[in-house]
């Protein structure tokens, strides 16, 4: 049952959600990362790990050398994202896989990861782009838009619950 029209919550309404609401419209850190993907089976051969480890240290000791990263990517990685440099955007936590987000985010600005990041693609030569620290949404026309819904239903949410609490009281006097 729909107890205000969503016109009757008016911009107000949706400010003040907006002030009480802050941390959930918090825009949580974002880091950008490159990746060389070295792909290499969970179970694979103790001559395969030798193989791929001994590309991989050549690699990363020509990105710490100060080779282009992104040249590097193109040149050497299997990840999907190669063609791209090793391009893998912006990304929050929980958004990588949990090897790599563990090391992507300790980075600093240019900084390549020591070591490689193991995981079930096999091995990741990572270098942080860019952090984008947390922030909060500015209260826009679009977030007011957005945030409209969530008062509404907030609203709706309330107005059951005392309606049932005045129900619980009624059948409580009986």
């Amino acid at each position: 049952i729909l107890f205000v029209p969503s016109n009757e919550v008016t911009d107000s309404d949706v400010r003040d959600y907006y002030e009480d609401h802050r941390a959930q419209i918090l825009e949580p850190t974002k880091v950008r990362t490159r990746q060389i993907l070295f792909k290499l089976a969970e179970d694979a051969s103790e001559t395969d790990v030798l193989d791929v480890t001994g590309r991989a240290v050549k690699v990363l000791e020509l990105a710490k050398a100060g080779k282009d990263f992104a040249a590097l990517a193109k040149k050497y990685s299997d990840a999907p994202d190669a063609e791209d440099g090793g391009d893998m955007g912006y990304n929050k936590e929980g958004d990588m896989i949990p090897e790599a987000e563990a090391v992507a985010f300790k980075l600093t600005l240019g900084q390549i990861s020591d070591t490689f990041v193991r995981s079930e693609f096999g091995l990741h030569i990572l270098k942080l782009e860019d952090r984008v620290p947390a922030s909060i949404r500015p209260l826009t026309t679009e977030l007011i838009d957005e945030l409209r819904a969530s008062a509404v239903t907030d609203t709706h949410s309330e107005l059951a619950r005392q309606r049932a609490q005045r129900v619980l009281e009624t059948l409580h006097d009986f």
